[in-house]
C-alpha cells in the first residue's frame, strides 16, 4: 500500500491555440495540450447523473422498440418506488442486463427526477433522468436484474415509457487485442517528450505517445488511443496519471499506461471521478489508486505488477502491490475487467483516507494476491453496501481458495462468484 501524492489545484497558464490544431506550450518544464476550441465548463454531477449521460460507445444500437409501458406510459405515483419488467427486445441477446433505453416522461405538472436502478441494489448505482413540465425524453444506460426487472421512482406523478435502443457489447476477456491502443493506430502516435498538464475543460488527447506523466486539472478531459510511459526512473512516489481533486469526469479509453523505466516508486492512475474503458495498465506497483467518489473501471486489463523483494517503501520488505487500491470513495464500479498479477491483492480496500461505500465488482476475471479481494476496516468502521457478484476467481492466491477476505460486520452482497476449477466459493474472515 502506498499513500499517493495529492495533486494540486489548477494554476493559471497561458495556452497557444493555432486555428484548428492543438498546440503545445512549454511552461517551466511542463506542457499543456489545449483543444482547438474552448469547451464550456460543466457543473459537477453525481455519479448517477454521470452514468445517465455517459457515452455509450461500447453499446450496439438496435431498432427502437417499446419495452416498458403502454403508448401513453405506465403511471408512477409521486415518491413511490415500483418494480417493472422490461420486455426482451428481439435483437438483444438473451440474459443481457445492460441496456440503453429511450425514456419518455409524460404528464409532468412540474419539474422533477426519475430514478432507475437494479432491484435489490437501491443504494449502489442509480440512473437519474431530470424532467421538466409536460413531456421529456432522454437516452440513458440502465442495468436490469437477471430476469429483466428494474426499479423506478419519480419525484412527481408522471407516466413513463421505455424503449430499448441498444445493449452492452461484450468484448470478451480483456487482453492485449481488445484493450490499449488499437493495433491500427499504434504506428501513428505523436510523441510528446515531457510531462503533460491539462488545464482546459473538454480537452481531448487522441493518438499520443506521452513520455512523461499526465496531470489532469480540468473537467471532461478525454485521453484516447494513447500510451502514457512516464519519464525518468522515479525516485519518489509518482503516478503516471494524476486526476486532481477538483477535476470531474475524466475518461481514459483505448489507452495503455505502463512505466518505461520501472521503479519501486512508480504507480498507475490516482484520483477520483474518472472512467477507465478498455485500458491496459501494467509495469507499475499499483495500477489504480482510488481516493474519492465516482469511479468506473470497465472492460480493462490490470496486470503485470512490478514487485521488489526489497522495497524501500516498506522498510526493505517486499512490495505491497495491488491492481486496485481503494482508500476512500463511494459510487465505485468495476465491471468486465481482468485483474491479475499482483502479489498483495487484486482489490485492496483499506479505508486509509475515509469511508468506502456503494462499491460494485461484477462480471470480472480476478486472480492472484494473498487473497484476491482484501477488505479491511481501519478506524472508519465496517464498509457499507459493497457487492461482489458474478465474478470468475482464479486459484493463484497464496492462501488457497481465498477469493474474498473481510472482517465480520462488513455489509457485503456476494452472489454468483465461482472459482475456475469449480471449487466451492466461500468468504474468508479477517480482521
Amino acid at each position: 500500500m502506498h499513500t499517493p501524492e495529492r495533486t494540486p489545484a489548477p494554476r493559471a497558464v497561458r495556452t497557444l491555440i493555432a486555428s484548428t490544431v492543438a498546440a503545445v506550450v512549454a511552461l517551466s518544464g511542463l506542457a499543456v495540450i489545449a483543444p482547438a476550441a474552448t469547451a464550456a465548463s460543466s457543473t459537477p454531477e453525481s455519479m448517477s447523473q454521470r452514468v445517465a449521460k455517459k457515452k455509450v460507445s461500447t453499446y450496439k444500437a438496435v431498432k427502437a422498440k417499446r419495452t416498458l409501458g403502454s403508448a401513453k406510459g405506465t403511471p408512477l405515483k409521486a415518491g413511490k418506488a415500483t418494480t417493472k419488467k422490461i420486455k426482451r427486445h428481439a435483437q438483444v441477446p438473451a440474459k443481457t442486463t445492460s441496456l440503453v433505453v429511450k425514456v419518455t416522461v409524460r404528464g409532468a405538472k412540474k419539474p422533477g427526477t426519475l430514478q432507475l436502478w437494479t432491484p435489490g441494489k437501491a443504494k449502489v448505482e442509480r440512473t437519474v433522468v431530470k424532467y421538466g413540465k409536460g413531456t421529456t425524453t432522454d437516452k440513458v444506460r440502465v442495468t436490469t436484474s437477471a430476469s429483466g426487472k428494474i426499479r423506478l421512482k419519480a419525484s412527481t406523478k408522471v407516466r413513463v415509457k421505455l424503449s430499448t435502443v441498444g445493449f452492452k457489447k461484450r468484448t470478451g476477456k480483456p487482453n492485449a487485442s481488445n484493450t490499449g491502443v488499437p493495433a491500427s493506430k499504434k504506428k501513428k502516435l505523436k510523441v510528446h517528450n515531457r510531462d503533460l498538464v491539462i488545464t482546459k475543460n473538454g480537452t481531448v488527447i487522441d493518438g499520443y505517445d506521452i513520455r512523461g506523466v499526465v496531470k489532469i486539472r480540468a473537467n471532461d478531459v478525454t485521453i484516447k488511443n494513447s500510451i502514457v510511459r512516464g519519464g525518468a526512473r522515479a525516485k519518489s512516489i509518482t503516478h503516471l496519471v494524476q486526476v486532481a481533486d477538483n477535476a470531474r469526469r475524466a475518461t481514459i479509453v483505448d489507452s495503455e499506461i505502463a512505466a518505461a523505466n520501472p521503479s519501486p516508486y512508480v504507480m498507475g492512475v490516482v484520483g477520483a471521478r474518472f472512467t477507465l474503458l478498455r485500458t491496459n495498465i501494467h509495469r507499475v506497483i499499483d495500477q489504480v489508486t482510488i481516493i474519492g467518489p465516482d469511479v468506473l473501471i470497465e472492460d480493462s486489463w490490470l496486470h503485470g505488477n512490478l514487485y521488489y523483494a526489497n522495497d524501500p517503501n516498506h522498510g526493505g520488505g517486499p512490495s505491497h502491490d495491488d491492481n486496485i487500491q481503494i482508500q476512500q470513495g463511494t459510487n465505485l464500479r468495476v465491471t468486465g475487467s481482468r485483474l491479475e498479477g499482483s502479489s498483495s491483492a487484486a482489490v485492496m480496500i483499506t479505508q486509509g483516507r475515509g469511508k468506502v461505500s456503494n462499491a460494485r465488482f461484477e462480471g470480472n476475471w480476478i486472480n492472484n494476491g494473498s487473497c484476491s479481494v482484501n477488505i479491511t476496516r481501519s478506524k472508519f468502521g465496517p464498509l457499507q453496501k459493497v457487492a461482489v457478484t458474478g465474478n470468475s476467481f482464479g486459484t493463484g492466491t497464496r492462501h488457497q481458495y481465498c477469493g474474498i477476505i473481510m472482517p465480520s460486520g462488513t455489509n457485503l452482497t456476494q452472489a454468483r462468484n465461482s472459482f475456475t476449477d469449480n471449487h466451492a466459493f466461500r468468504i474468508s474472515r479477517g480482521s
